[in-house]
């Protein structure tokens, strides 16, 4: 037959150990505390760009933004125009 462990508080009763869908408590990795998580990400869009010009700007951007980027969008709009959407992340690592 098992036993549930228990543990006395300060008073001396015993009481079942502190438990959350029947495992334990880890306090330690419950709350890191401040410490940095994923980074967020953020959206930039360029002005519409004609097509002879959409290798030039996506060249700049990575340039300027350098590893931060981590999805590109070129969107065909009217007339040969392409729209592009940059998802770039924010915070840790950017």
């Amino acid at each position: 037959m098992r036993r549930r462990s228990q543990i006395k508080d300060q008073g001396g009763a015993a009481t079942a150990p502190d438990r959350r869908v029947g495992s334990p408590r880890d306090h330690l990795c419950a709350d890191p505390g401040p410490t940095p998580t994923a980074p967020g990400e953020a959206i930039e869009f360029v002005d519409p760009v004609p097509l002879d010009l959409v290798q030039t700007v996506l060249t700049r951007e990575m340039r300027r933004l350098r590893g931060a980027i981590s999805e590109m969008h070129v969107q065909r709009t009217r007339g040969h125009v392409y729209l592009i959407m940059l998802v770039v992340r924010t915070g840790v690592g950017a």
